[in-house]
């Protein structure tokens, strides 16, 4: 009997954690930003995957810019974003290459993060 009980106890508190770790598992919510907040950098419109990128790296080297997808996240690491627009005509006159600045109302949580831009406008080199 008290090896029963000992038995039903051990479960219960090895099992107990991942039944409390799981109470939440819905998608995490976007990160709504309230003010005019920007970035600048790089863009690169990936030709295989359609993914438009911003590289926040001084330091850029525009020969990078025929690497594939994977080689550019390894090589540029944290200093990578996705952007995702609500209105694609900003990307009408904007080249692969061109510093931008990059303005942004949410940030979506993925690896790289997705940034949904608002307004886009070519920076000074």
């Amino acid at each position: 009997m008290k090896l029963k009980l000992i038995l039903y106890l051990f479960l219960i508190f090895c099992f107990l954690p991942t039944l409390v770790s799981c109470e939440n598992s819905s998608s995490p919510e976007p990160d709504i930003v309230t003010d005019n907040a920007s970035v600048e950098g790089i863009i690169i419109f990936d030709k295989k995957s359609g993914k438009k990128i911003l590289i926040q790296d001084t330091n850029f080297n525009y020969d990078d810019m025929e690497l594939p997808l994977n080689t550019l996240l390894d090589k540029y690491y944290n200093k990578v974003l996705f952007l995702s627009f609500k209105d694609e005509s900003l990307l009408e006159h904007i080249q692969t290459g061109q510093k931008v600045k990059v303005w942004y109302s949410e940030i979506l949580e993925s690896n790289p993060p997705t940034y949904k831009v608002n307004k886009l406008e070519v920076s000074e080199n």
